[in-house]
């Protein structure tokens, strides 16, 4: 306010220069102007370009590696996601909310605390692999429905618009957890009924 007084020196750093009346600061001012960058458009494209490309091939990483492990997954998964997709969405967050509880408790108890600790990494790389599963489960229900359409195509072609509906403002960070409670009830589906009968459809791919 008016009756302020600095008995010694200020420093200080700002978009714009303070006005500062005579007399208020006894010793010297220091002001260093804050400079923001704005970015050109081909800065941002580029940015846009390279996050595209990094999504696509964790996506086909992802999709390789579980093809590797299992070829049952993507047919159990579009089964997931195209006849249980609320059951998906409901068990995804169940894991979401449930497991850092479970992990926590584990923890907790000293028998069981190496246990709660290496399902830490576990459920991180959950997390992460989520949206590209959830990517890979629309790409098999497509497929199975339309004969003839090649699934790692696909699954690019699914991996690309899933990422540009996360990308869009706004509403792009709640399709990003939609995407991620999906692609997780996918998964805790497939692990927990690994011993499931192969559906029909599967058969009829093979």
């Amino acid at each position: 306010d008016d009756n302020a007084s600095i008995e010694r020196n200020l420093y200080y750093e700002a978009n714009e220069k303070a006005e500062i009346k005579d007399g208020v600061v006894k010793g010297k001012v220091d002001f260093r102007q804050i400079v923001v960058e704005e970015k050109t458009t081909s800065e941002i494209i580029l940015e846009y370009a390279i996050d595209l490309f990094q999504s696509l091939i964790f996506t086909l990483a992802v999709f390789l590696v579980i093809s590797l492990m299992s070829n049952k997954f993507v047919y159990k998964s579009q089964e997931s996601i195209g006849k249980h997709l609320l059951k998906s969405i409901g068990i995804g967050w169940f894991g979401f909310v449930v497991t850092p509880i479970v992990i926590a408790v584990l923890i907790l108890l000293n028998s069981t605390a190496v246990v709660g600790f290496a399902l830490i990494p576990a459920f991180i790389l959950m997390i992460i692999i989520s949206n590209s599963i959830t990517a890979i489960a629309i790409a098999g229900m497509l497929c199975a429905r339309s004969k003839g359409m090649k699934l790692p195509i696909v699954v690019a072609l699914i991996a690309i618009g899933v990422w540009a509906v996360e990308a869009l403002p706004y509403i792009g960070t709640l399709a990003t957890f939609f995407s991620m409670l999906i692609g997780l009830g996918v998964l805790l589906q497939n692990i927990f009924n690994g011993k499931k009968t192969i559906s029909k459809s599967e058969e009829d791919a093979k």
